[in-house]
């Protein structure tokens, strides 16, 4: 996972481009493992909004890119 700062708001993307989620400013979100058909993978819950499955990832990667983000 890479995670980038872009105004305000939080980019994660896979480093080999597959899939990215957008973070928006002052936006609460929740990470976690979930059980799904093709195994268990990375949450990605954005509150009042949506939940964005992250295949092949598990949560404790996403938190470790995101106390390494970096400003671009």
């Amino acid at each position: 996972m890479i995670c980038t700062l872009i105004a305000s708001s939080i980019l994660l993307s896979m480093e080999d481009g597959s899939m990215a989620v957008l973070i928006p400013e002052n936006q609460s979100v929740r990470i976690f493992n979930e059980q799904s058909v093709k195994g268990e993978g990375a949450v990605v819950h954005l509150y009042g909004e949506t939940k964005i499955q992250v295949p092949g990832v598990k949560a404790e990667q996403i938190i470790e890119a995101l106390k390494s983000c970096e400003k671009k």
